[in-house]
């Protein structure tokens, strides 16, 4: 039975244990995700205005620029799994040392250090988690395994999201959510072990070294960013990404505590929203991610999700002008169900569809540079992106007369941008094959 199970899921023989391990360390890295989101989000709307989300974002950013170049440093000297393990042995620490704090202080700039921090205490581990799987995959197995492998972390996120609602009536405070967040990560630092154990994920790398000393090593620092042209428009094609999801994030927050003023129910919706956001990336990854792949290639794939975002985009500006975009006028719900179904398929497509599909273009890269490269797009590029995204929308906040609809205007020339950046992507992807 098992073995018809992998079967329909696409693994092959010898296969399978790897594959169930993996999925079941994401399972608890989107524990620890959609706990620490909740707590983050809830208690910052519920102690600042949305103005400052901007300013956050900016700082968070840096602070993720910081964290993801140490990352990447300390990647090429020492060996991956050991950089693995105090990866989410540190990230683990640092949310229990955030709970701590807010159980002993109620100053509300602790809150502001959370949702800061929130961001890059999300990326480290899914950039380590996902080093380690193109450690393990070969390029014929990534193309049927990635998806499969991400399924475990929105599966947590999901039953999860679901249970919240319940368990925030049992938890004494939103903070509480933390301590569960760092025990799932935990966990996940326990399967980490496991799997550094069974599986040689050094391989590759002491291979290489071996290498290097006979021959040249790869350059894979930031000069190749910018001086190749796949990997430039790689990081481009990241950094739109985080800029028009940014945007998207900003107007949904600001719209959602309009909407939820009460704590527990701002912490219960958001769960909630999360966990259907993750029912959709599932099954648009299980039922329509490798069919959309065979049928339509990459170029589909990366355009899919900047279409659909500009037809939501879209529909809320038509909305917000017909019906009103103010908290205070009865048709506001329109503008925050157009809003809200933003969020949705941006975070559920970029999940299902953009980000197994955006793995696959590592696998092109010289083994020399791969894993570098990775480590500096996934990583500094992405929180680069991050910082500027919130430094504009800090200053967008400042201007008197801009309004939640004007965000929306501004994301649809992101959007074209976006679309733009795909199209070369995918050239310059074809181009990396052929050489």
């Amino acid at each position: 039975m098992l073995a018809s199970i992998y079967k329909a899921l696409g693994v092959e023989r010898g296969e399978g244990k790897m594959v169930a391990l993996l999925v079941t360390q994401s399972f608890f890295i989107g524990v620890f995700n959609i706990n620490l989101v909740v707590a983050a989000e809830t208690m910052f709307l519920q102690a600042f205005e949305p103005d400052m989300i901007g300013l956050a974002y900016m700082f968070s950013g840096v602070a993720g620029i910081i964290m993801a170049a140490i990352y990447s440093k300390l990647q090429s000297a020492m060996k991956f799994s050991t950089l693995a393990f105090f990866n989410f042995l540190t990230i683990a620490a640092a949310t229990a040392g955030i709970w701590y704090g807010l159980t002993i202080s109620d100053n509300k700039w602790l809150i502001f250090g959370l949702f800061l921090m929130m961001g890059p205490l999300l990326l480290i581990p899914i950039v380590g988690f996902s080093g380690m799987v193109l450690r393990m995959f070969s390029l014929r197995q990534g193309k049927r395994l990635f998806g499969l492998v991400d399924s475990g972390m929105v599966f947590g996120i999901i039953i999860v999201g679901f249970a919240l609602p319940v368990l925030l009536k049992m938890l004494d405070s939103i903070k509480d959510l933390l301590l569960i967040s760092a025990g799932g990560l935990f966990i996940a630092l326990l399967f980490q072990l496991i799997i550094s154990k069974i599986y040689n994920v050094d391989e590759n790398q002491e291979t290489e070294e071996k290498k290097d000393e006979q021959e040249e090593k790869g350059d894979d620092g930031y000069l190749k960013i910018f001086t190749d042209p796949y990997i430039r428009m790689m990081a481009l094609f990241v950094a739109v990404t985080m800029v028009a999801l940014f945007f998207v994030q900003y107007s949904f927050l600001a719209v959602t505590k309009a909407q939820y003023p009460e704590e527990v129910d701002l912490a219960g919706f958001l769960s909630s929203f999360t966990a259907a956001m993750m029912i959709l990336s599932f099954l648009i990854k299980t039922f329509v991610y490798s069919k959309l792949v065979k049928t339509y290639g990459l170029k589909v794939t990366f355009l899919i999700l900047p279409l659909i975002l500009g037809l939501f985009t879209v529909g809320a500006v038509i909305s917000g002008h017909l019906f009103g975009f103010d908290p205070a006028e009865s048709n506001f719900l329109f503008f925050f169900l157009l809003v809200a179904l933003s969020k949705l398929f941006s975070v559920a497509l970029k999940e299902a569809i953009q980000n197994p599909s955006f793995k696959i273009l590592y696998q092109s890269l010289d083994k020399k540079i791969r894993f570098g490269i990775q480590a500096k797009i996934d990583g500094v590029i992405n929180e680069v992106a991050a910082s500027v995204a919130g430094g504009v929308l800090a200053i967008i906040a400042l201007i008197s007369f801009i309004g939640l609809i004007h965000y929306s205007y501004i994301l649809v020339f992101i959007i074209g941008a976006w679309a733009w950046i795909s199209i070369k992507l995918y050239t310059e992807y074809q181009d990396s094959l052929k050489s």
